[in-house]
């Protein structure tokens, strides 16, 4: 079973001039035709559509928001529209037109539904139409309020739509199109262009002038039905189906039912027009002849299929044996007389299949036989003779039963012609083979032999063959025969010789020949006398050291055995010597060793033989040592300086780089190679001399040498107590330093109670009285402070205290 389905778009809606349009319902398809037994598919989209979506000009005025270019009319310059109501025109007599829409909500999708028409072209101004290929309408989109826009799809005036405008002026229109009269087109929203501020427009870019490319709009509806945008609609069939937008449909009879549009809760909206649906009654007719005939074997005749009709369902599809698909046929006759039989297959819309025939009759009132082929060869003659009951005609001026000669291979044609005008033909081919000819012009020696035919003397001679065609082939020969002659070649020559003749003797030899012209270009035999002296060979060895100058005058510098030297023997033969050289080589040696001084930089060189005798150096190159590798000697005493008796002393060694050490001091009787040194208590002072030594792996030192002293101590005593009343005890207070000569710096200072210095003294001799400014201090504490140092020490001895003055 076939399912039919016809794209045949009508929108209905209820509408007012620049209102909104309640209710839209699109039915496809609105009328069909259906062939017995099809099913055909039913399909509506209804929407409710928001308010202020649809829009047209019935009051002579663009829509509020709506914006034009170029010249514009709001009436019916060219003709009523599909509502017999005024229109947008647009005239390019003031500019390229175009109309611009306000914006529109469009996010939730939807379509964009309009009428157009183009004027046809070549009519009068305003209703002249395009014609040119990029002279049609685009529909256009902008999402940034008309800065820039963006191609939907575009209307080609030769009937074509387009995803945009080509630019090209080619394909034209002419004359009535699919758009010069009023469509209905339904465009789906791009998705590209869903936001809630959509402009769209209708553009023409180009024109052929003020005159022309004229064209139409009407009842257009911005329709973005989509939820939340839009309202559900339900649609009803009269035939009784609710609630559904599609349903097949097998017709039996030609049917008519409506499609009907209420919102949710059940009330009406809009309805569609009555929808047509037509079933084929395979009834057509048509007229063809039975029988044709022709008179001539090779005629023709026409036949056609004629009066197909208006019942049968276009289009009518035409299939003959002869392979034509057209309603009309030429039939010919096929050489020989016959009755030929030809089919054709009419077949309609619905594959209805009408089979018929038409009989051909081909007559035979001639014939010809121009007779068999012929072969003949150049220069022959040759006849022709037809066989017919009329007259023969033959081609190339050969008349019947008449030798003629042919020049060349060719058909010869053999014609007769009745009375009512037909013709027979038949034809012959005459192939004339090839004569060949030919000039040989020989120069021979002595004698020449031509086809077993023995010539002697100079001269010309003929001989005639035959070729592989068979046919006679000439040969001319020029013959020129010259005498030989004859003579010995003496040569001498050293181990080889080769003779002209391309071969190398070795040998005495007198028996080789050879061939040359001679002066009077024969063969002239000479005959080689060859005599072979030889040359001899010798071998000169040779030893040397490192090079050797040879007879050959190169200087050799390693054993050779290859090279040779020519020089003449005896007989005046080459002599060869080849040489035998033994080469031996001087040393050069070198060793380094490890230099620990930055004055150490020169190499050492010695002379002397080697084992072969050959002068040879040996050289030693001191290294400098990297600062880094070298030893550092480094140590340390603590305490330093030591008190004697107390004070035991340790020696700690912190060099780096080492892998030996030596200890060295002349006054205490050392010599240690121990790492650290600990020494007990000295017994005495003194200043004592202490060398390290150090070593590492490479063999370098170094040294260094500290001093420690060893001192005496030297006892401070400080009194705590001193009563300046008079008497003779204890009347002053000062530090008992003993022995006072081993004293270099002293200061010593006395604070009373609030900080301020009433006594002070750089004298170690030097005391206090118990007075200030010469009067005497109050009974009480007192502080004091003591710097002292003595000879041979650096370190400052501070001492703090108090003293309790009594009266």
């Amino acid at each position: 079973m076939k399912y039919i389905l016809l794209f045949l778009t009508t929108l209905f809606f209820n509408l007012t001039s620049h209102s909104q349009a309640s209710c839209a319902i699109d039915v496809t398809p609105m009328t069909g035709n259906v062939c017995p037994g099809d099913s055909i598919l039913i399909v509506a989209t209804a929407n409710l559509i928001n308010n202020n979506q649809a829009f047209n000009f019935n009051n002579s005025s663009l829509p509020v928001g709506w914006s034009t270019a170029g010249s514009t009319y709001f009436t019916a310059p060219c003709g009523p529209s599909l509502s017999n109501t005024p229109y947008y025109w647009a005239s390019t007599s003031t500019g390229v037109p175009n109309i611009t829409t306000a914006g529109f909500d469009v996010s939730c999708g939807g379509y964009i539904n309009f009428q157009m028409i183009y004027a046809v072209q070549g009519g009068s101004t305003p209703c002249e139409g395009p014609d040119q290929y990029n002279e049609g309408v685009s529909l256009q989109y902008s999402l940034n309020g008309g800065l820039t826009w963006i191609d939907i799809v575009y209307y080609a005036p030769n009937g074509t739509i387009l995803p945009g405008n080509p630019g090209a002026t080619t394909p034209g229109a002419s004359g009535v199109t699919p758009f010069t009269s009023w469509n209905t087109f339904n465009v789906p929203i791009p998705t590209g262009a869903l936001s809630a501020n959509t402009k769209f427009r209708w553009t023409q870019s180009s024109t052929s002038g003020t005159c022309c490319d004229n064209w139409g709009l009407d009842n257009i509806i911005i329709n973005s039905s989509g939820f939340p945008c839009g309202t559900n609609a339900v649609v009803n069939w009269s035939t009784g189906l609710t609630d559904t937008t599609s349903f097949y449909m097998v017709p039996t009879t030609d049917t008519a039912f409506v499609a009907y549009v209420y919102d949710t809760l059940g009330n009406y909206q809009c309805e569609s027009d009555t929808i047509y649906i037509n079933v084929y009654n395979n009834a057509f007719t048509y007229s063809l002849v039975d029988t044709v005939s022709v008179n001539c074997t090779y005629g023709s005749t026409p036949v056609s299929v004629t009066n197909v009709s208006s019942a049968a369902l276009l289009p009518v599809t035409y299939s003959w044996s002869t392979g034509s698909t057209s309603s009309f046929v030429t039939l010919v006759g096929n050489g020989v007389p016959d009755t030929i039989t030809y089919y054709v297959d009419v077949v309609d819309a619905c594959g209805i299949v009408e089979s018929d025939s038409v009989v051909l009759t081909v007559a035979q009132n001639l014939y010809v036989d121009a007779g068999p082929d012929q072969i003949i060869c150049e220069g022959e003659s040759t006849s022709v003779s037809g066989t017919s009951s009329n007259v023969v005609n033959w081609s190339n001026l050969v008349m019947n039963g008449v030798p003629f000669y042919p020049l060349s291979s060719q058909y010869y044609y053999a014609t007769v012609v009745d009375g009512l005008g037909c013709s027979e033909m038949d034809s012959l081919f005459v192939t004339v083979l090839d004569t060949t000819s030919s000039t040989l012009n020989i120069t021979a020696v002595d004698s020449f032999i031509l086809n077993n035919q023995q010539y002697n003397q100079s001269g010309v001679y003929t001989q005639v063959l035959t070729n592989y065609l068979g046919c006679d082939s000439t040969i001319t020969l020029n013959l020129n025969i010259l005498v030989s002659t004859a003579s010995t070649d003496f040569q001498t020559h050293c181990d080889t010789y080769t003779w002209m003749d391309g071969n190398t003797y070795t040998s005495s030899i007198d028996t080789p020949t050879w061939t040359i012209p001679n002066v009077a270009g024969a063969d002239s035999v000479i005959t080689l006398n060859l005599t072979i002296l030889y040359s001899t060979t010798g071998i000169d060895t040779q030893v040397a050291c490192d090079n050797y100058l040879w007879i050959d005058g190169n200087n050799y510098t390693s054993d050779n055995t290859v090279a040779q030297h020519t020089l003449v023997n005896s007989v005046g033969c080459d002599s060869v010597v080849t040489l035998n050289l033994t080469v031996h080589y001087s040393d050069t040696t070198s060793e380094s060793y490890p230099s620990c001084f930055t004055w150490d930089t020169i190499p050492y060189v010695t002379l002397y033989a080697n084992q072969y005798g050959c002068d040879s150096t040996h050289t030693i190159f001191p290294i400098q040592i990297p600062y880094e590798l070298k030893p550092h000697a480094d140590f340390i005493i603590k305490p330093n300086p030591a008190e004697v008796l107390f004070d035991p002393v340790s020696i700690t060694n912190t060099s780096q780089t080492i892998n030996a050490s030596q200890w060295l001091c002349s006054n205490l009787n050392l010599n240690s190679t121990s790492t650290s040194l600990q020494f007990p208590p000295f017994d005495e002072d003194g200043n004592y001399a202490i060398q390290l030594m150090v070593t590492n792996e490479t063999g370098c030192f170094d040294s260094i040498t500290r001093i420690l002293k060893v001192y005496q101590s030297n006892p401070i005593y400080v009194p705590n107590t001193f009563t300046p009343d008079g008497d003779e005890f204890n009347g002053v207070f000062r530090p008992i330093i003993t022995p006072v000569d081993r004293i270099d710096t002293y200061e010593f200072i006395i604070y009373n109670r609030y900080g301020e210095v009433i006594f002070q003294s750089y004298d170690p001799t030097a005391a206090w009285d118990g007075t200030f400014q010469n009067i005497k201090v109050a009974q009480g504490i007192y502080n004091w402070s003591l710097k002292v140092t003595f000879v041979d020490e650096t370190e400052v001895q501070k001492i703090h205290g108090q003293v309790n003055l009594l009266k």
